[in-house]
């Protein structure tokens, strides 16, 4: 079985490591707004708290536009595409640690349409921002993930198989 030319494993490398850099931004940035809004806006996170001491900054700490989010998904599911269809026999360890990055954007997409509703859709007392789409967005890019890791297992099998 001839092997994977280095030019195309370095393509899938870099098209991996782009991944997890865009697709941790969302995590970063929720941790950056709860531990900021904490400290600058009086502990005040959402608009359904109270400020517990007086903020340097007003509630929100910074707005998060769907647009944006719902983009750093978007081609987060595309290089997602990518990752699982260059993935080689072997590179099933490399796909699964893509899986809890994918995981905490969904997490922060939902959480930021939760704490900073943009266009938010009342349900109770609770207001959900448009960014929960999204988590939607991750939810693919997830799945292609998925598919991604069972091909390349199953090359593996076949490699192994062969080898036998």
């Amino acid at each position: 079985m001839p092997q994977p030319t280095a030019s195309a494993r370095h393509a899938h490398s870099v098209t991996r490591t782009l991944y997890v850099v865009i697709t941790v931004i969302p995590p970063i940035a929720l941790v950056v707004y709860l531990i900021g809004s904490l400290l600058l806006s009086g502990g005040q996170v959402s608009a359904s708290m109270d400020t517990k001491w007086d903020p340097v900054i007003p509630y929100p700490l910074f707005p998060v536009p769907t647009a944006i989010l719902v983009g750093l998904a978007a081609i987060s599911a595309v290089l997602a595409l990518i990752v699982a269809v260059s993935a080689r026999a072997g590179d099933e360890l490399g796909q699964r640690g893509l899986l809890g990055p994918t995981a905490a954007a969904m997490v922060s997409a939902f959480g930021f349409s939760l704490l900073v509703p943009d266009g938010g859709t009342r349900s109770g007392d609770t207001v959900f921002g448009q960014q929960w789409v999204a988590a939607v967005v991750y939810t693919a890019a997830l799945v292609l993930l998925l598919v991604g890791v069972a091909a390349s297992t199953a090359k593996s099998r076949r490699r192994r198989g062969a080898d036998a």
